[in-house]
């Protein structure tokens, strides 16, 4: 079963094609995991809680619906942990850049699994110190993302799927592709912002053969 909004399914195809060279050994593979196919995981996510009428990704509707769509798009061979791991880092994807960029030698850092786990020990080593190393910043794109989240919680609240007539169920299937349109376009500003260097600061070795930014 193919998505039905359009963009969902470019996306889709997209997602496919980076797992393709994700499984080939391709380099590409942080953005290929963030830009292309935990993107289009958050798509199939909220299209299948629509179809499944549930504001909570999880039931067997659900299930089956998502399990459509992974197949469809040749994604159902991706280890159900790391789709797991993968989503929870799309939900704090500015902290978790944040952090990376922080951390020597990024090619070691790919995977969803192993970035997710040594981000979770990080923060947790941070609690333990007792504030002594300054909190990470979170920038714009972070913000953007929390009021989407927040936003996206709302409307399930809000929702109430037996009252609702067919027309008035396609209308808000309608108005909510065109929110995750919308939000997805703020969160491509958000990252190509957080993305820019600094205007001030000097490049420095990273440890790793390549010289960055330091403010």
């Amino acid at each position: 079963m193919r998505m039905r909004d359009e963009d969902g399914h470019e996306a889709g195809l997209r997602a496919g094609k980076a797992w393709d060279r994700i499984k080939s050994g391709n380099r590409r593979t942080w953005l290929d995991w963030t830009m292309e196919i935990g993107p289009w995981l958050v798509k199939a996510r909220v299209e299948a809680m629509l179809l499944a009428k549930t504001n909570r990704p999880i039931g067997k509707r659900y299930t089956a619906k998502m399990s459509e769509f992974l197949k469809t798009y040749g994604l159902d061979d991706i280890d159900q942990t790391t789709r797991a791991h993968l989503l929870k880092i799309m939900e704090a994807l500015p902290e978790v850049e944040v952090w990376r960029k922080q951390e020597k030698c990024l090619e070691d850092l790919n995977s969803p699994s192993w970035v997710w786990r040594k981000f979770q020990l990080t923060n947790k080593r941070q609690g333990r110190a007792g504030g002594e190393r300054k909190p990470t910043r979170v920038p714009l794109s972070g913000r953007l993302n929390r009021h989407f989240n927040d936003a996206w919680s709302l409307m399930q609240e809000m929702d109430n799927w037996p009252e609702l007539s067919k027309t008035a169920q396609k209308r808000r299937e309608s108005l909510m592709r065109t929110f995750m349109i919308v939000c997805d376009g703020l969160r491509a500003l958000a990252q190509e912002d957080r993305r820019r260097p600094s205007r001030s600061g000097a490049l420095r070795d990273d440890g790793c053969g390549r010289e960055t930014l330091q403010t």
